[in-house]
């Protein structure tokens, strides 16, 4: 993702930054991934749904 600016002209969220990489970069690679499993004839590849979590 790289840096995140607090400028006019970028994201000014990390969390909205992470969700749209996760929904861009993520989410196609998984889907890409999980194919195998048809290839395959069994699950033997999952993923877990992408969530943020808040760090104390």
């Amino acid at each position: 993702m790289g840096i995140v600016p607090h400028n006019a002209g970028g994201f000014d969220s990390i969390r909205d930054a992470a969700l749209i990489y996760a929904a861009n970069e993520l989410e196609p690679i998984q889907t890409r991934l999980a194919q195998l499993n048809e290839w395959i004839g069994d699950e033997v590849i999952r993923f877990k749904y992408y969530e943020l979590t808040a760090y104390q």
